[in-house]
């Protein structure tokens, strides 16, 4: 199966076609110069494995004189993506701790003083998984 697309001038697809189902050649007619329009084979390249955490794929598009190829580029998530991503991590955590709140409240007003204060370990891991994503060392 032979993929082709029709451009314009600005290199606009047209139309986009199977050429074994659109031409009895299975290819498609040579066009007269001057019409602004031109048939060119289509190739899309497979989309590359990339770290979603660290990049993005964007849309790439070159065209030659006889190739209309769809393709990939990898580029760095923003700053503002990768804090994006960041806050989603830490809100998805949050159910993680209400579980936890009683025996926290309890924990804190059980001990004559914070000296004596335990804070069950499962509580501590949560909270420094989120220290984590935000840049900061564990707690205890």
């Amino acid at each position: 199966m032979s993929i082709y697309v029709l451009v314009n001038n600005s290199n606009k697809v047209i139309k986009k076609v199977d050429g074994d189902d659109e031409f009895r050649s299975g290819t498609p007619p040579t066009l007269k110069k001057g019409k602004g329009i031109k048939w060119l084979s289509h190739v899309e390249e497979v989309k590359p494995v990339f770290n979603n955490k660290t990049e993005e794929l964007n849309e790439l598009v070159t065209v030659t004189e006889t190739t209309y190829t769809e393709g990939w580029v990898k580029v760095p998530l923003s700053a503002a993506a990768r804090q994006e991503l960041i806050d989603v991590e830490i809100a998805n955590t949050n159910g993680m701790l209400v579980p936890y709140l009683e025996d926290l409240i309890i924990a804190i007003v059980e001990a004559k003083n914070f000296n004596q204060l335990v804070i069950p370990i499962e509580i501590l891991k949560v909270v420094n998984r989120r220290r984590k994503l935000r840049g900061l060392p564990d707690v205890a």
